[in-house]
């Protein structure tokens, strides 16, 4: 059986032990500001006449801009931009549904696309 004043050293050391572990522990992470998103609507043909242009030079182009608004510009103004990538298969009638369903649900803020049916199909929206 232990002496009491065994158990009290005992008691004492784990006490230590814990406190000088916490005070090795890595500082807390400063909060992250969530900023309000706002989407913004890429439309391309993925599969048909511009599908090389879109993959290689548009998208890339965009994400780049976007990656560096958010990395720069956003946070010092409060605002993120997510993309939205919707691909319209070179077809005017499918275009046209794409965009009108787009703004029903997503809102976006701004619209970015090849000169293609996907524009072509939503020019008079726009007016």
């Amino acid at each position: 059986m232990m002496s009491k004043l065994t158990k009290g050293l005992v008691f004492g050391l784990t006490v230590l032990l814990v406190v000088a572990l916490a005070a090795c522990a890595a500082p807390p992470e400063e909060e992250k500001v969530e900023l309000p998103e706002y989407n913004i609507a890429f439309y391309g043909d993925f599969h048909m006449v511009y599908a090389e242009l879109v993959t290689t030079c548009t998208m890339p182009a965009c994400v780049a801009a976007l990656d560096l608004w958010n990395d720069e510009i956003g946070p010092e103004i409060g605002v993120k931009l997510i993309p939205r990538v919707y691909d319209t298969g070179y077809d005017f009638a499918e275009a046209g549904a794409v965009y009108d369903r787009v703004v029903a649900t997503e809102k976006p803020i701004g619209m970015v696309s090849v000169i293609s049916p996907s524009l072509m199909a939503n020019l008079d929206k726009f007016k």
